[in-house]
């Protein structure tokens, strides 16, 4: 189509298909060029006839009301999906896996800070050094004595820690006498 005026067949085809058969129906400046082509061609003559004949079956066929089980299964199809976050979270209730999630991390911390005071011999030396600096402070002991007692406290600790497994003695099952053994 190379002036706006006139039409060719395929696009007067394609504006049958979208406007219909009846001219009338077609915006103002294209039924003139559609006039002239009808005119014109006998191609165009053709196509305008079956087009007429698919609305006339169109128009004839009967209208069919769907019935009332369709209806409430098509009126029941928004209740079924989903909406807002449960649309796109696949878990169900998002705060289980939130609490799962919080419960994980700390457990992490306190296994990672390797803070635990039960399982670190180490403490009771700093509490015992700890004890003993609080006490020289307070003017309840001399100086040689508040230096002896962390010393005590260091020896202790490193002798119950002999004594003591490791975590790595613990995971490869052996324990403080493993070098006793031939």
């Amino acid at each position: 189509m190379t002036d706006s005026n006139s039409l060719d067949l395929t696009r007067f085809q394609e504006l049958l298909d979208v406007h219909g058969p009846e001219l009338v129906r077609w915006p103002e400046p294209l039924q003139g060029a559609a006039r002239a082509l009808l005119a014109a061609s006998p191609g165009a003559r053709e196509a305008q006839r079956q087009a007429l004949e698919l609305a006339a079956l169109l128009d004839a066929a009967p209208e069919i009301l769907p019935s009332a089980a369709l209806l409430s299964r098509i009126a029941a199809l928004p209740a079924r999906q989903p909406r807002g976050w449960a649309a796109w979270w696949p878990f169900g209730n998002p705060v289980a896996p939130l609490m799962g999630w919080a419960a994980a991390a700390a457990f992490g911390l306190v296994v990672g800070s390797g803070s635990i005071p039960l399982l670190d011999p180490s403490a009771e030396a700093d509490l015992a050094a700890s004890d003993a600096d609080a006490e020289d402070g307070a003017g309840l002991e001399s100086d040689s004595a508040a230096t002896e007692a962390p010393r005590q406290a260091a020896a202790e600790g490193e002798a119950a820690s002999d004594e003591d497994w490791n975590d790595l003695e613990l995971a490869l099952g052996i324990g403080w006498d493993w070098e006793e053994e031939p």
